[in-house]
C-alpha cells in the first residue's frame, strides 16, 4: 500500500500508533476508547517517539521533526515498521539529523497491515464530522508544550491554560477531551482562578450534555465557595437530568449541608412547572431523607409532569417515610394526564426502590389483582428487582 505524504506531526503520531498497535490488535479501538484524550495521545507519542525522533517548535511555532537515527524496514523501538517505496516522493531512508517529511515513510506493517494518515485520523476521531485540521492543531499544541518545557510545574500550567482555551472549541472531540483532561490532579490546582470561565462555558455548548457534566465534575474537583455557587446556579437553570445529577453530586462533594438547603429552598420557591421539575430533580439526587417533605408536597401537584418528577425524586431519596405519600398517589382517581406521563408506573418503581414491608405488601397485592400479564410482570420486577426496570 502506498502512503500519502504526511505532515511531521502526523508521522510522529503514526509512529506512536504503530507502537500502540503492537499491544492492541485493533489500532482504531485505541483512539476510540472512551477515556483516551488527545492530550493522552500526545503524551504517549512523546514517550514513544523520543527514542527515534526529536521534536521542537520552529520559529513559526510549527512542529519540526528531526530524525535522530537511520530508519530502515524492520523493527524500530520494538514496533514493526516499513519504509514506503521511493515512488511516493520521499527519501526511503532517513539519515541521522535529516529534517522534514522523511519521517513520513514510517508506517505500521504489523497486525492489520499499513495505515495511512486518514486511517490514523479515524482512529482518534470518534465523530466522523469532526474537523481533522483542528484535531491536528490541538495535538501539535500539546506535543509542542510537552517537548519544549522541561520543568513539570511550568509545563502543567501551560497545558492547563491551553486546555481551558480548548473548552470553547466548536469541535466536539476537542472541547470534550479538554474537559476530561483538565480533571487530572496536575491541572485542577490551576483552575481555582478560572471558576468564572468554567461557569460561563455552560452556555457555550448548550447541546452537549456530556460536556456540561464534565464541567460540573471540574467545579466539584476545584471546590470552594465560588465553585459551589457556580454549581448551584447551574442547578437553577439546567433542564437536562444527567447534568442536574452531575451538578448535584459535585455540589454535594463540596458542601453537603449548603447543597441540600439550596435544593430544599429551590423546591419551596418554585412557581412554574418547569422550575418545580428542575428543583425536584436536583433535590432527588441529594439522596437525603430530609428532602422527603418538599418532594412529597409536590407529589400532589396538578401538573402530571411535576407529579411524575416528584415520585421519581422520592424513589431516589429512598427513605421509607415517603411510602405513605406514594401510596396516596396510587389511590388517587385515575387521570388520563397522569397516564400519559406514566405517573402510576413511576410510583410503582419508586415503591420497589424504597422497599420495606408496607411497600412490598402493596406491590404484591397489585400484582395479584392485575389481569394484564405485561403489567403484572412489571410490578413484580419493580418489587423484586427495581434496578432492572425503567420507565420511558
Amino acid at each position: 500500500m502506498l502512503l500519502p505524504r504526511l505532515s511531521p506531526l502526523a508521522a510522529a503520531a503514526l509512529l506512536a500508533g504503530s507502537m500502540l498497535a503492537v499491544a492492541t490488535p485493533a489500532f482504531a479501538d485505541v483512539g476510540a476508547e472512551k477515556e483516551t484524550t488527545l492530550l493522552a495521545l500526545a503524551e504517549r507519542a512523546d514517550r514513544i517517539v523520543a527514542g527515534a525522533i526529536s521534536a521542537a517548535l520552529d520559529e513559526n511555532g510549527a512542529l519540526r521533526v528531526t530524525v535522530a537515527a537511520e530508519v530502515k524496514p524492520g523493527v524500530v523501538g520494538g514496533a514493526d515498521v516499513r519504509v514506503a517505496p521511493p515512488e511516493v516522493g520521499v527519501n526511503p531512508v532517513a539519515k541521522p539529523g535529516q529534517r522534514g517529511d522523511t519521517t513520513a515513510v514510517i508506517a505500521l506493517s504489523g497486525v492489520g497491515g499499513g495505515w495511512s494518515v486518514r486511517g490514523w485520523e479515524r482512529g482518534i476521531i470518534t465523530n466522523e464530522e469532526a474537523d481533522p485540521a483542528s484535531i491536528r492543531n490541538a495535538l501539535t499544541g500539546y506535543l509542542g508544550i510537552i517537548r519544549s518545557q522541561s520543568d513539570p510545574a511550568s509545563r502543567d500550567e501551560t497545558l492547563a491554560t491551553l486546555l481551558v482555551s480548548h473548552l470553547g472549541s466548536p469541535v466536539e472531540r476537542i472541547h470534550r477531551d479538554a474537559a476530561l483532561s483538565l480533571a487530572d490532579p496536575r491541572f485542577v490546582r490551576f483552575l481555582a482562578a478560572r471558576v468564572d470561565t468554567l461557569a460561563e462555558l455552560f452556555a457555550v455548548h448548550p447541546g452537549d450534555a456530556l460536556f456540561r457534566m464534565r464541567l460540573c465534575d471540574l467545579l466539584g474537583a476545584v471546590g470552594g465557595e465560588p465553585a459551589l455557587a457556580a454549581l448551584l446556579a447551574v442547578a437553577r437553570g439546567e433542564d437536562d437530568p444527567s447534568v442536574l445529577r452531575a451538578a448535584a453530586a459535585a455540589a454535594k462533594s463540596i458542601d453537603p449541608k449548603k447543597t441540600l438547603e439550596s435544593a430544599q429552598a429551590g423546591v419551596l420557591a418554585a412557581k412554574e412547572s418547569a422550575t418545580k421539575a428542575r428543583a425536584l430533580c436536583f433535590l432527588g439526587w441529594q439522596r437525603d431523607a430530609r428532602g422527603v417533605p418538599q418532594a412529597a408536597m409536590l407529589a400532589a401537584d396538578p401538573d402530571p409532569v411535576v407529579k411524575a418528577v416528584a415520585v421519581e425524586a422520592l424513589g431516589r431519596i429512598g427513605d421509607v417515610t415517603a411510602v405513605p405519600t406514594l401510596l396516596r398517589v396510587l389511590d388517587a382517581p385515575a387521570d388520563p394526564a397522569d397516564a400519559a406521563h406514566k405517573v402510576r408506573e413511576k410510583t410503582v418503581l419508586a415503591l420497589g426502590t424504597i422497599g420495606g414491608e408496607q411497600a412490598r405488601a402493596r406491590l404484591t397485592a397489585m400484582a395479584s389483582a392485575e389481569s394484564d400479564p405485561a403489567r403484572q410482570e412489571f410490578i413484580r420486577l419493580a418489587r423484586d428487582y427495581p434496578h432492572t426496570v425503567s420507565v420511558d
